[in-house]
């Protein structure tokens, strides 16, 4: 924030009450210059971590574990099949009831997070489209999944003794630190999904790698709508059917049975 205050002389604490339609390219080129700086003190934070437990940061995030190119291949069929039941996850906590004082609270926040993230998509095009993948799907999936997956998972595994509570825990953190109300299904979904697949392949590029997709069909699908690209999946007023959203869960649970099949339990326990 101090980087990108005296840099750009601009307060990221002011970000909602930027005018979209006036945000400036200077203003758009701060945010993803801060985001940046975040997805990199995610790192950080995991390096931190690793030497605060005295262990190597490497082994212990797993990260020089090689792809299995058929774990990668089944995990991104499986997001494939988890975007529609995402879609009704996302309608079905829209529908949800708050206190009036709680929902007033709920609404600012989420069309704050709104508001910045189509800050950072203001300018979508040419040179600007391939640093918004570069930032926002490769470089932010890196730094979250290195920390949440690589460090947190693990730790909270050992602490509470069960892999599992570790996985939710993790993934309830991950959830509340991108806190979006009424979007809190679908981010605790994913981050599940993506604690069983680290869990189950001990590849930490494999849960990367899948979460740079998910980023980046967000990043391919304003791009589309910027350049007037004909791509009716990524309009905001699509919707996947209910026939299409149990078609996706069945699929799911299918390819989820080979994934599992095609994987193991994996040891993460650590002196």
């Amino acid at each position: 924030m101090i980087i990108v205050q005296k840099v750009y002389g601009m307060s990221l604490d002011s970000l909602s009450t930027f005018s979209l339609a006036d945000a400036t390219l200077t203003e758009t080129m701060a945010l993803k210059v801060a985001q940046f700086i975040i997805a990199l003190s995610f790192v950080i934070a995991g390096f931190v971590c690793a030497k605060t437990f005295r262990q190597n940061f490497a082994s212990f995030t797993n990260i020089k574990t090689r792809i299995h190119p058929l774990h990668l291949i089944i995990g991104i069929a499986l997001l494939v099949c988890l975007i529609p039941i995402v879609d009704g996850l996302v309608r079905f906590n829209a529908s949800w009831s708050f206190p009036e004082n709680m929902a007033q609270s709920f609404t600012e926040l989420e069309e704050k997070s709104n508001h910045t993230y189509a800050l950072f998509l203001k300018f979508n095009t040419g040179s600007q489209f391939i640093i918004n993948l570069l930032i926002m799907s490769v470089l932010a999936a890196v730094g979250e999944e290195i920390f949440f997956r690589g460090i947190l998972l693990r730790v909270l595994s050992k602490w509470f003794g069960n892999i599992h509570v570790g996985i939710l825990t993790s993934a309830l953190i991950f959830t509340l630190v991108h806190f979006q109300p009424y979007k809190i299904l679908p981010m605790l979904t994913l981050g599940i999904f993506l604690g069983y697949v680290y869990y189950r392949t001990k590849s930490i590029w494999v849960p990367i790698c899948i979460h740079a997709i998910n980023n980046a069909i967000v990043v391919v699908g304003d791009w589309a709508e910027q350049t007037g690209k004909s791509l009716p999946i990524f309009s905001a007023e699509f919707q996947f059917t209910e026939l299409q959203i149990i078609l996706s869960i069945l699929a799911f649970v299918g390819i989820g049975f080979l994934f599992w099949k095609k994987t193991k339990d994996n040891d993460f326990s650590y002196e």
